[in-house]
């Protein structure tokens, strides 16, 4: 009687839980080691004053991929290989570095985590999900792979992008973590240098049949468990090319005003595909610190201004063959020019000084160049108005352009696109 039972109780299992293939690990490699993984490619830092920067500023932001790393140069690499029937089972894992102080442990609000150079903080999003690291292991199904047969590969390309923001905070929490592997805690309040603690911000994980991840759905404060067997992907501020910070607390600029919607007049489809255009104006108030004139530039030590689209104009621009070798467009198109039938087609906007010169949309790709950023000061008219005996008001002009694309035609619509004026100091 009881063997009967106990044969049951089996049937009844197999019934509720099928049974999967094994997943395999095809070209191992770890790039979960601290400096193994990918960079978030941001260049320097530049700290100013929190006149100039108030808390929430953006110092810097990208979209990267997990692959090329230090450790794997190659996107296309397969890493691992499962049966097509397992398709649904296929995860990516992704948390901060949760035992790390400066890694991944402190949120200071809105899941931007506390990193190793003073008063900053970094928020990470997995793109494809569109949710945010936090220090809990998260899953989320794996939907690109490539399909030989029966077979699935998964590539270092099939991970989602992942977007990186590093603004300015006001305060620091020096609070030690879980371990402190080698960095007490943040670096202290003066700070310049490169980001030397070697620890990542975040990691992700594949998870399917046969590759399970107990550490999902858990704290990675004290949660790492699969990381012993290589299979972690790491990327932080500290990979190659690494991250560097200067201050400069004397100096500075902020946007005091600008035109937040520029407003175009209308043209025709027939004058567009002609080559006429028509323009619009954008104006942008600056306050700056007097002898900031001094260090308007676009090298080491001086201070930019730049232009950055929406991530999704940025891929749109791409997929449309107008971004360059290192990410700059010299079109603005609209955010959802694919996805929106409303939308005009063929259609983009172009920025020039009020000297004539042209001007470059930012990558997203990189932050780690001075490509596309303009002197913060260039072409700026002093104006009245200003409060402080220690700064100075400007003004600066730009001129929009709405022409038809290169190779493009034009079909009827609105233009919606959005793009970010940032000041940084290089």
């Amino acid at each position: 009687m009881k063997y009967f039972l106990s044969v049951m109780a089996f049937f009844l299992s197999a019934a509720c839980f099928p049974a999967y293939a094994t997943c395999t690990r095809i070209n191992p490699v770890d790039q979960g080691c601290d400096a193994c993984g990918a960079p978030l490619n941001f260049g320097n830092i530049g700290l100013m004053n929190l006149r100039y920067q108030p808390v929430g500023t953006v110092l810097a932001r990208s979209v990267f991929r997990l692959v090329p790393s230090v450790a794997n140069s190659d996107p296309n690499r397969v890493l691992y290989e499962c049966d097509l029937a397992d398709k649904d089972q296929l995860f990516e894992v992704f948390a901060t570095n949760g035992d790390s102080n400066v890694g991944g442990a402190w949120n200071m609000g809105d899941d931007y985590f506390q990193t190793y150079f003073p008063y900053t903080a970094l928020k990470l999003v997995h793109v494809r999900s569109g949710k945010p690291f936090t220090r809990i292991w998260q899953k989320v199904p794996l939907t690109q792979y490539e399909i030989k047969g029966s077979k699935i590969e998964i590539r270092g390309l099939d991970f989602s992008p992942i977007s990186a923001e590093l603004i300015r905070t006001d305060k620091n929490n020096r609070t030690p973590g879980y371990s402190s592997w080698g960095c007490l805690w943040a670096a202290n309040d003066n700070y310049t240098g490169s980001y030397s603690c070697n620890q990542p911000n975040g990691y992700v994980v594949f998870m399917g049949p046969g590759m399970d991840v107990p550490e999902a759905g858990k704290d990675s404060w004290n949660n790492f468990q699969t990381w012993i067997t290589g299979r972690y992907m790491a990327f932080g501020m500290n990979t190659a090319p690494v991250a560097t910070l200067t201050q400069n607390m004397t100096k500075g600029c902020r946007v005091e005003n600008y035109t937040s919607n520029v407003i175009f007049p209308g043209i025709s489809i027939n004058g567009l595909n002609e080559g006429q255009t028509v323009t619009a104006p954008l104006s942008i108030t600056l306050a700056c610190a007097n002898g900031t004139e001094n260090i308007s530039g676009i090298n080491s030590g001086q201070l930019s201004l730049g232009f950055q689209p929406s991530y999704a104009a940025w891929l749109q621009a791409q997929q449309l063959g107008l971004t360059t070798g290192d990410g700059l467009s010299s079109y603005l198109v609209s955010d959802h020019y694919d996805s929106l039938s409303s939308l005009a087609k063929g259609v983009g906007i172009q920025l020039q000084t009020s000297g004539g010169q042209p001007v470059s949309f930012l990558s997203w790709s990189s932050f780690s160049s001075n490509a596309g950023w303009r002197p913060v000061l260039e072409d700026a008219q002093a104006i009245s108005g200003s409060q402080q005996s220690d700064e100075k008001l400007y003004q600066r002009t730009f001129s929009a352009r709405l022409s038809k694309l290169p190779g493009q035609t034009v079909t009827a619509g609105h233009v919606d696109a959005t793009a970010s004026i940032l000041i940084r100091m290089q």
